[in-house]
């Protein structure tokens, strides 16, 4: 798999054979020059374009649009909720939606702290979610 271009440190554009892929992991696109080989144990996720929408197009604007540290947040989260509830599978079309969710969510808020009454109403209606959000960042 060879580097194309930059969406942030963490996500990059890549060439697998013909395919053009996203790609994610630590750092993985620090410092890298268009050709160069990526390292197959720096990828983390590989996201197709047959595996999301055929508009890849969108799908790098999405993901250029979406701040580094929502990115690494989303990473976290779904890694979280994977560990705690194993049936859970979030395949690349979940990842990004998550993704681009959080990043509207934190742009108009301007913060992740959440009103009371819908923290509330998040504690009684998912429970073990939200016992999983609190342990790990409230």
């Amino acid at each position: 798999m060879h580097f194309q271009k930059k969406i942030n440190n963490n996500f990059a554009w890549a060439v697998d054979g013909q395919e053009h892929v996203i790609v994610t992991g630590k750092g993985i696109a620090f410092g890298k020059e268009a050709g160069q080989e990526l390292p197959t144990d720096e990828i983390q996720r590989v996201f197709r374009p047959e595996q999301m929408d055929q508009d890849s197009k969108v799908i790098g604007q999405t993901f250029e649009n979406i701040d580094a540290d929502v990115l690494s947040l989303t990473q976290e989260l779904v890694q979280m909720v994977q560990d705690k509830f194993k049936n859970v599978l979030f395949n690349d079309s979940h990842f990004l939606a998550l993704a681009d969710h959080l990043s509207y969510a934190l742009k108009r808020s301007g913060s992740a702290d959440y009103p009371e009454n819908l923290r509330w109403e998040v504690q009684k209606t998912y429970p073990q979610e939200y016992e999983l959000l609190w342990i790990h960042y409230i």
